[in-house]
């Protein structure tokens, strides 16, 4: 589609380029389908003293209705080159503007284990570095060797290691301490030849028991996956615009957690509170537990709320949906701080919003700012 646009556009609507299709327009729309091209596009940026925005496939942003006054870069570049092979692993770089999912497709159809797991997840390949997509058990940081990137603070290309990429849960040097500093080109990938799989998530075990599956292929995990993620619980954004999941997991320290416990236990009906308390001791990230952020919002009772035309996906408080495609950006955010400010009042936890804001300033949840006046 975009090869067909004009080199430059003007005022174009960013709600055809995002998941969620919502949201304004940028002043100036370049789509990138040659790395040689960055430099003329920030050159054109900064003669005119434009801010710039990266975007990729548009699945984890939420645009402002008043848009973007500056240039935004799509990324639309393509390859995917084998490295080396040594017939255990094998290296593959593969451009930013790449499918991630159809990269995935290729890596099982070539017998290439390590991201079977991250199947059906929306988005290019350079933007599963920024959030260290993860997904079923598995992180893309597994299996990153590099990332290649133009490096905006010292105008040159660099490459990045793993450490230099910081990566955490849903998190990376590129959404922290370097945001907007690195333009991602490329990404490197190491796959093993050989595997058993990664299926220690409960909802993956379940699903090969019920298809009697006890040494799963690539194949059945892929097949497997994208059948969990289709269940009805994760809206196809080809049907209804959304970006996934609208808040981050919660993760807890121990003592995080006890302290938790005491205060839903003065909340909510001691149920409830047990529940939460033995979910999050089931999943474990690195040294804390996680606490699933949409148990959290259904047990604070934030469930079947909608602003305007955008509304919580029925079988999934996590997700907001552009419910008939007439939500605003605005309905979003508003439907999103309802939830926030009902999640710190019963659960005093602050949801971390997921996807990338452009135009909003996140600030803390009115009823955290309330608390804290009166403290």
């Amino acid at each position: 589609m975009i090869d067909s646009l004009p080199t430059l556009l003007e005022e174009e609507s960013l709600r055809r380029w995002t998941t969620l299709r919502v949201g304004g327009a940028a002043r100036f729309f370049y789509a990138l389908t040659a790395t040689e091209k960055m430099a003329d596009a920030l050159t054109f940026a900064q003669e005119r003293a434009l801010p710039v925005f990266v975007l990729g496939g548009g699945s984890n942003v939420l645009v402002s209705d008043s848009g973007f006054a500056g240039l935004v870069i799509h990324i639309h570049t393509a390859g995917c080159v084998v490295e080396s092979d040594d017939g255990s692993t094998v290296a593959v770089r593969v451009a930013a503007g790449e499918s991630w999912d159809a990269f995935v497709a290729h890596s099982v159809d070539m017998g290439w284990w390590g991201i079977e797991n991250l199947s059906g997840i929306p988005g290019t390949v350079g933007a599963v570095p920024v959030q260290n997509v993860g997904a079923y058990g598995q992180e893309v940081s597994d299996t990153i060797v590099s990332v290649e990137a133009w490096n905006r603070e010292a105008s040159s290309w660099c490459t990045l290691t793993p450490e230099d990429c910081q990566f955490g849960y849903r998190q990376s040097v590129f959404n922290t301490s370097a945001i907007d500093q690195y333009i991602i080109t490329q990404v490197t990938f190491r796959l093993q030849r050989r595997g058993g799989g990664c299926l220690d998530h409960v909802a993956v075990g379940e699903w090969l028991d019920r298809h009697a599956c006890k040494n799963p292929s690539l194949r059945d995990l892929r097949r497997g996956i994208l059948a969990l993620r289709s269940d009805g619980r994760l809206p196809d954004v080809r049907a209804t615009g959304n970006v996934g999941s609208f808040f981050k997991h919660v993760l807890l320290t121990s003592d995080d957690l006890e302290r938790l416990r005491r205060h839903l236990a003065d909340r909510m009906e001691l149920l409830s509170a047990d529940r939460l308390y033995e979910l999050a001791r089931r999943f474990r990230v690195g040294g804390f537990f996680k606490l699933p952020a949409g148990a959290l919002i259904q047990a604070c009772g934030a469930v079947g709320w909608q602003e305007g035309g955008a509304a919580q996906h029925e079988r999934n408080p996590l997700v907001l949906v552009n419910r008939d495609g007439t939500a605003s950006a605005k309905d979003v955010m508003r439907l999103a701080e309802r939830i926030r400010d009902c999640v710190f009042e019963n659960a005093g936890i602050e949801l971390k919003i997921e996807p990338r804001c452009i135009g909003w300033e996140i600030k803390p949840s009115a009823s955290r700012r309330e608390r804290e006046s009166q403290s």
